[in-house]
């Protein structure tokens, strides 16, 4: 993001997570992507009622991993 904190930097790259494994048992919704020393982790909402959980990679464009808790 530019300091203006509207626009953007570079363009956007979608990532391809049609592999369900990467995700445990289920995905609901809400995904968030961050970096934190040289990994990359997706958080999301899963199952009902909703909890968080996450997958990691060492790539943003995966392969991913689901981390049990």
């Amino acid at each position: 993001m530019n300091e203006d904190m509207i626009s953007l930097k570079s363009s956007i790259t979608p990532l391809d997570v049609r592999d369900r494994s990467a995700f445990g048992e289920s995905f609901t919704e809400a995904p968030w992507v961050y970096k934190h020393n040289g990994m990359y982790y997706m958080v999301y909402a899963s199952q009902f009622p909703e909890s968080i959980h996450y997958t990691m990679s060492r790539h943003p464009s995966g392969p991913w991993k689901y981390q049990e808790w």
